[in-house]
């Protein structure tokens, strides 16, 4: 009970400061079709950190390992034009990660948890901008709690040793590798580059704290996709009546 109280205290703040950047809150739901995960990339991807299908009616079920798809399915539920853009949505979403026994420690490596999550479907022109902004939050939290000992890491991809394990667009990994460092720049944030260390969709920052014992942990991430507005088909309609694909943080 008393852990629910601060949960819910900080739940309260969460909802709070997002409403401050316009954030707009949603709910998803907790299990996806087989189709949702094969379109997203998951499962050829990230299937070693799922758990296993469920079947039910001659479907695949998987418990959501993260909250993406659903966001996406929202966006995509009506037509959206330029005027609508940056669009903000944020939840506090349930996931399910499939974590090796030896990984698991106390809170900090489970495998599930429910993560302050959101996603901004914004223009390419908009991304610096979008990155600093939530950046900026990020570093408000880490005041706010006392949270001095971390770095952030900016995680690239690595070609040559995992060349399979990332989607096939060198144009969209250049040019979001180098929105990331400019974001950097602008919000006067010094990052470590780890080359390998990429999400499968794109390059990502990544706050790394340390446990009471000095063991380092992901605990946040502000991540750039260019690639899941094209599987998703995702669009906006711009100022010339064109369609166009939203870039997704």
């Amino acid at each position: 009970p008393k852990g629910v109280v601060l949960r819910e205290e900080i739940e309260k703040l969460g909802k709070e400061v997002e409403a401050k950047h316009g954030y707009q809150r949603v709910v998803t739901p907790h299990v996806g079709k087989e189709q949702l995960y094969l379109t997203s990339g998951h499962l050829p991807y990230y299937a070693q950190d799922m758990w296993p299908a469920m079947e039910y009616e001659g479907e695949k079920y998987y418990v959501k390992p993260m909250n993406c798809h659903h966001m996406h399915m929202i966006y995509k539920f009506k037509p959206r034009t330029y005027r609508e853009l940056p669009l903000r949505l944020a939840e506090f979403g349930t996931v399910y990660r499939h974590e090796d026994s030896g990984t698991l420690m106390g809170l900090l490596r489970v495998r599930g948890h429910t993560t302050n999550d959101a996603h901004i479907y914004c223009k390419e022109e908009d991304v610096v901008a979008e990155l600093v902004d939530v950046l900026n939050i990020h570093k408000y939290y880490y005041k706010l709690f006392g949270i001095t000992d971390y770095y952030v890491e900016l995680a690239l991809p690595d070609f040559v040793k995992k060349k399979d394990k990332y989607f096939n667009d060198p144009k969209a990994w250049e040019k979001s590798t180098e929105l990331l460092r400019k974001a950097a720049k602008q919000s006067e944030i010094d990052v470590v580059e780890q080359e390998g260390s990429a999400a499968f969709y794109g390059p990502k920052f990544d706050f790394i704290i340390k446990s009471s014992v000095g063991r380092e942990f992901g605990a946040s991430t502000n991540q750039l996709d260019f690639g899941s507005g094209k599987r998703f088909n995702l669009t906006y309609t711009d100022k010339e009546g064109k369609e166009q694909t939203p870039v997704m943080i």
